[in-house]
């Protein structure tokens, strides 16, 4: 990856034969040159630079629920409203809490997800327990 310039913003005095009014150019110049320079040194944020949200959902499994065919079975659709701009691409799973009995989660949790006007649908979740209590982080992009 390439590495930052040394150069952060553009000094009147390395313009020794410049004319008066490139006063008023190097302000709004370096404003802008510096700002870019702090955001690409580390500073990129998903939720600032990146058309995407997080999404934190709580929602209890049905005791009906279960990770067996038909899979659908005991299972709610999550609606979680859309806040990018154009169809989401990805339904990423975050952090998933069992709040029921905060036990650690072995097992692999998946996600079926769709789209319908505005909406981002769960259709289904692999790998959660029965009539247990859950927040789960979602970041959709």
């Amino acid at each position: 990856m390439a590495q930052l310039p040394i150069i952060k913003k553009v000094l009147k005095e390395d313009l020794k034969t410049a004319p008066a009014w490139i006063d008023a150019l190097l302000y709004p110049l370096n404003t802008f040159m510096e700002g870019v320079y702090y955001a690409l040194d580390k500073q990129l944020t998903i939720g600032d630079n990146i058309n995407s949200f997080f999404k934190t959902v709580s929602f209890t499994t049905k005791g009906t629920y279960r990770t067996a065919t038909p899979l659908t079975d005991g299972w709610e659709v999550l609606k979680i409203t859309s806040k990018i701009t154009g169809k989401p691409q990805a339904v990423l799973i975050g952090q998933i809490i069992n709040v029921t009995d905060y036990k650690p989660i072995t097992t692999n949790i998946t996600c079926d997800w769709s789209y319908l006007n505005g909406q981002i649908l769960i259709n289904y979740m692999t790998g959660l327990v029965a009539a247990n209590k859950y927040t789960i982080t979602f970041l959709i992009f």
